[in-house]
C-alpha cells in the first residue's frame, strides 16, 4: 500500500479477499439441487437468495506452536473467529501445540497479524485446507450516494450481517471526503437498509 501510494501516487481502496463458496441452486422445478453446484469467488456473483437451495464454505486444519502462556489468548482468538480446538500437546520448552479447526475466511484476512501480535511474536502457525460445510451466508452491498459500489460488497454470516454493515459506514464516513452536498452511505441485504450515515456537506 505505501509502495504503490508514494511510487506512483494511488488512492487506493482494499478490499477483503474472498474464499470460494460452493452454492447450489433450485432447480426450475423448485426442487433442490442434487450433487451439483456453481462457485463463487466473488460477491457480486453470488445469486440471489430465493434462488439458492444452499451454500457452503472451505474450513481449514491448523496448527499454532507458541508458548505455553499464550493459551488462554489463544483460545479466545480460535474462538472469536467461530472455531474450534481439539487438542492441545505439550512440546519441549514450555510450548504448546494446538490443532484446530475454523472457517477459511476468517484465517485468510488478518488472523495471522493477530496471532503474532497477542503472542508477542513468537507463536506460529501453518493450516490446510478441510472439507465443505454449509452456512448461512447473505450479500452485504454498501452504496455510496445511492450507487452501490462492486469492490465493497462481501458475502458474510447472516447473524453478522447488521454488526459488520454498521462497521463498514462508520469506517467510510471517517474515510471518504465532504462534498458540497451531503452524501448518503448505506449498508443493504436484499435490497434491506441495515445501516445509514450521510457525510454532511461541506458549509
Amino acid at each position: 500500500s505505501e509502495r504503490l501510494s508514494r511510487e506512483y501516487e494511488l488512492s487506493l481502496v482494499f478490499s477483503n479477499p474472498s474464499v470460494a463458496f460452493h452454492v447450489y441452486l433450485i432447480t426450475k422445478s423448485g426442487q433442490a439441487g442434487g450433487g451439483e453446484y456453481v462457485t463463487v469467488y466473488s460477491a457480486m456473483k453470488m445469486p440471489d437468495r430465493h434462488e439458492i437451495s444452499r451454500v457452503e464454505e472451505p474450513w481449514v486444519w491448523g496448527e499454532i506452536v507458541a508458548p505455553s502462556r499464550f493459551l488462554g489468548a489463544l483460545t479466545t482468538l480460535v474462538h472469536e473467529r467461530t472455531g474450534m480446538i481439539h487438542e492441545t500437546s505439550p512440546l519441549a520448552g514450555e510450548r504448546l501445540l494446538v490443532r484446530f479447526e475454523a472457517p477459511l475466511r476468517e484465517i485468510i484476512v488478518d488472523f495471522h497479524d493477530v496471532l503474532k501480535s497477542i503472542s508477542s511474536g513468537f507463536a506460529s502457525f501453518s493450516y490446510v485446507l478441510g472439507t465443505y460445510r454449509p452456512i448461512d451466508v447473505v450479500r452485504l452491498d454498501i452504496l455510496v450516494a445511492e450507487e452501490k459500489v462492486p469492490a465493497f460488497s462481501e458475502i458474510v454470516p447472516t447473524q453478522r450481517a447488521y454488526m459488520l454493515g454498521r462497521g463498514r459506514i462508520q469506517k467510510l464516513k471517517e474515510l471518504l471526503p465532504r462534498e458540497l452536498f451531503s452524501v448518503a452511505l448505506q449498508a443493504q441485504v436484499e435490497g434491506r437498509v441495515l445501516a445509514r450515515e450521510t457525510i454532511a456537506a461541506m458549509r
